[in-house]
């Protein structure tokens, strides 16, 4: 699976053994500026000043709601978001 951020505040998520989206999420408080998944399959989404982070399963069928959301209020939008390998810890980076 792939996923992509885009300008519309979406984040698509692809099938690359069919070459085809399964599905979409649509992220608030502003377009995706960064995302990762972790090597169990977990997806982080930075948008604006929050992260949401999707169970695995969240890639192959649509989930109502996030595993787990965060917000970083008055630091500004996030300008990273990476796992760290071979564990599921995550490191947020922002603008102030």
């Amino acid at each position: 699976y792939m996923a992509t951020g885009g300008g519309d505040s979406k984040v698509k998520i692809f099938d690359l053994r069919m070459y085809k989206e399964v599905h979409s999420y649509k992220t608030y408080g502003g377009a995706p500026t960064c995302l990762d998944i972790s090597q169990t399959g977990i997806l982080g989404i930075g948008h604006g000043c929050h992260s949401t982070f999707w169970r695995p399963e969240a890639l192959k069928v649509k989930m109502k709601e996030p595993y787990m959301k965060h917000q970083l209020s008055g630091k500004g939008p996030l300008e990273s978001l990476r796992f760290r390998p071979f564990e599921d810890v995550c490191g947020i980076g922002h603008a102030s």
